[in-house]
């Protein structure tokens, strides 16, 4: 997937310096690189005093400066999927193919490595003192806890399932383990002969509350939360999740769906907020109570974590950028692309605006012949003309069954195909061309009259 971001080479020079290198040539970037990884994120953690966040995917770990957005540094590792940060904020671990690599937070200094599990790490927690890890070995159906000085661990077995979650609770006394489908084993860690189960088939995520004894599960059936001490149901909310993670008080927890997060008063088990996402939200992460989410454009976004309200949202394009076009006064770019809107900048890479009003793909622009409007066109099927001086929309057109599109040098015509309509912008009159066979590309000579495809 590409990055949602535009690398222009304009001769303007930059004089502050740019933690992210631009490319030989480039003088200016059109969005940001905060916060991004790049590619598909497994898995997220978040430590406890706000500082630090962690994304692990594509044979990666990335450790960021949840401050700045900045990357601090990133240590390849092949299958990594699991990450968890010490409550101490001083040890990062990290999960992959059957061993765990235990770090130093603040320099990515490996300190140790852990072997044992036969399969890809799913899952690892630090106990409350952090002098355990335990982690879960998905498919080998185990868990164990690491003694995080010396290595020596214990080894859980008797799991029902793939084992994909694991989570200590408040006193460090019990490791709640989650067979996906089946249901949790509650197992104590100072005797280990003695577990107890909670079935609940369908389950698929799991979360330990930070303070008190609750646990929450989710799956087909809604959010489920149970009591650690006596076992019991505590109370459903008719919620469908994907992931959830409580709040660093306990008091609130957010649940992922398709594209927005909710954010649940624990106590009152009411939805009190939510938060929109372009895209599917994938994993979420809470440091006291600021919520990082990630996305299908992999990048964390941290959020208010009771009003869900994002906080120094990015500047840039949130999907895939389709389409460029460099005003005729030589003062600004415009981009467009899969996040459905249209972004205005100037040459130093600074924002001037966003166009919304799309609900689909954006894939052609162009600005009139006097840099003060601008069409748009994409996969709704529907041509757009924009004031840039308003930013706002003053006209638009349905162009049914459209693929592909072409608008002449003036903006006065436009033409689409595969039906090869042409549209006079200013008289709104339309003119079919016939055409032997069907047209899959377009283009008007530079003074507009003509037109091949």
């Amino acid at each position: 997937m590409f990055l949602p971001l535009l690398v222009v080479a304009l001769a303007i020079a930059q004089e502050e310096k740019d933690p992210f290198p631009l490319p030989v040539g480039a003088t200016a970037r059109m969005g940001d690189m905060e916060l991004r990884h790049g590619a598909s994120i497994d898995n997220l953690a978040y430590s406890q005093d706000g500082s630090t966040i962690a994304t692990a995917g594509d044979g990666r770990v990335v450790v960021w400066d949840a401050k700045t957005g900045f990357s601090k540094y990133t240590l390849d590792q092949r299958y990594v999927k699991a990450v968890a940060i010490s409550s101490d904020n001083q040890i990062l671990a990290t999960g992959a193919f059957g061993r765990i690599y235990l770090w130093e937070l603040a320099t990515g200094k490996n300190i140790n490595r852990f072997t044992g599990h036969s399969n890809i790490v799913e899952d690892l927690a630090f106990s409350p003192d952090n002098t355990k890890l335990a982690s879960a070995g998905g498919s080998d159906k185990t868990v164990r806890i690491w003694n995080v000085e010396s290595g020596e661990h214990l080894e859980l077995t008797g799991h029902p399932g793939s084992v994909t979650h694991v989570g200590f609770t408040e006193n460090g006394t019990l490791l709640a383990a989650l067979s996906a489908g089946r249901g949790v084993r509650l197992w104590r860690i100072d005797d280990p002969g003695r577990h107890k189960e909670i079935s609940q088939p369908g389950v698929t995520e799991m979360a330990v509350a930070p303070k008190g004894k609750m646990l929450a599960l989710t799956g087909n059936k809604g959010i489920h939360l149970w009591d650690t001490a006596s076992l019991s149901p505590r109370a459903h909310i008719n919620q469908r999740a994907f992931k959830i993670a409580f709040s660093g008080t306990g008091q609130l927890l957010a649940a992922t769906r398709e594209q927005d997060v909710a954010i649940i008063n624990v106590a009152t088990h009411q939805v009190i907020a939510k938060t929109s996402f372009l895209g599917e939200s994938h994993n979420i992460a809470y440091s006291g109570e600021v919520l990082a989410i990630t996305g299908s454009d992999n990048v964390v976004h941290l959020h208010q974590g009771d009003t869900g309200a994002e906080l120094n949202p990015p500047k840039g394009h949130q999907d895939t950028i389709l389409t460029v076009a460099f005003a005729p006064d030589g003062d600004k770019v415009a981009t467009a692309g899969r996040d459905t809107t249209i972004r205005l900048w100037d040459l130093d890479g600074q924002p001037l605006g966003i166009l919304s009003g799309h609900t689909d793909d954006v894939e052609l622009i162009s600005f009139g012949p006097e840099s003060k409007t601008l069409l748009s066109a994409g996969g709704e099927e529907v041509i757009r003309q924009w004031d840039l001086e308003t930013q706002s929309e003053t006209r638009k057109w349905t162009a049914d069954g459209a693929k592909v599109f072409a608008f002449a040098a003036d903006n006065s015509k436009v033409a689409w195909a595969p039906d090869l309509l042409i549209l006079d912008v200013g008289s709104d009159e339309r003119v079919k061309i016939e055409a032997p066979e069907q047209v899959r590309q377009l283009a008007f000579s530079p003074d507009g009259n003509l037109i091949a495809g």
